[in-house]
């Protein structure tokens, strides 16, 4: 049997400012998101497929 090791990685939390414009501090907060996820595609390029449907799901 192969034991297979993964490792996972826990950023601080996400800090959504609270200014006068709802709707610009969510914008705000899904960009910052964005790019998190963007830099870690970009330095794991082979694990993009997490992302992807699989199996009953794809359509």
């Amino acid at each position: 049997m192969e034991i297979r090791k993964q490792r996972g990685i826990v950023e601080a939390p996400l800090e959504v400012k609270k200014g006068e414009s709802e709707e610009k501090d969510l914008q705000e907060a899904i960009n910052s998101f964005v790019q998190i996820v963007e830099d870690y595609l970009r330095y794991y390029p082979d694990h993009w497929l997490l992302l992807e449907p699989k199996g009953e799901f794809k359509k």
